[in-house]
């Protein structure tokens, strides 16, 4: 019998434009840690409810890694497989930790230089009926800030570069089982 490293099938989650170069460097770094990073651009077209399959992955993930800076994201109605009220990131979050998988949550620093969309630029850009809506999104993103900091295990990061340093340190930190394998 021979033992081999068991390969973690890690998830992101994030809003999507403002975080395309943070996902980026963070896939590529799980991938340096031969490890499986799972993600909405991964997926493949499929007939069904997209934020209900993003929960489903977020559950069958053996860790979480969610990235939050300025933007809460889409908010799926019940119809449309959520809840009307949380972001599709939030609602993944849930879903791993309702299948008790460890979530672990790098929000960027509030000094850190952030040049990406964030929800209160919305308000300068979007016509003026549109403002309940973005004020509705600004506090659901402080909530689930403040959601992931008493409910997961979370640190901060100031760019691309320290996001991705801090992955690699929480996931050699969880050190996937080895398998054993019959010869």
């Amino acid at each position: 019998m021979t033992s081999v490293p068991r390969v973690l099938r890690v998830f992101l989650s994030s809003t999507a434009s403002d975080m395309t170069g943070c996902r980026e460097k963070v896939r590529d770094t799980i991938l340096q840690l031969k490890q499986l990073p799972i993600g909405m651009e991964t997926f493949t077209a499929l007939p069904t409810v997209p934020a209900t399959d993003c929960q489903a992955e977020a559950a069958r993930a053996d860790v979480v890694i969610v990235m939050v800076a300025y933007r809460y994201g889409y908010v799926p109605s019940v119809d449309l497989g959520g809840d009307g009220k949380r972001s599709i990131t939030w609602l993944e979050v849930l879903a791993a930790k309702n299948a008790g998988k460890p979530v672990y949550a790098l929000i960027l620093d509030p000094q850190a230089e952030w040049n990406q969309p964030k929800e209160s630029d919305r308000l300068n850009t979007e016509p003026e009926e549109k403002h309940a809506e973005i004020l509705a999104a600004t506090r659901g993103l402080k909530e689930f800030k403040e959601h992931l900091q008493r409910h997961c295990t979370f640190d901060t990061f100031t760019n691309e570069d320290d996001l991705a340093r801090r992955v690699a340190t929480t996931l050699s930190r969880s050190r996937p089982r080895r398998v054993a394998i019959w010869r």
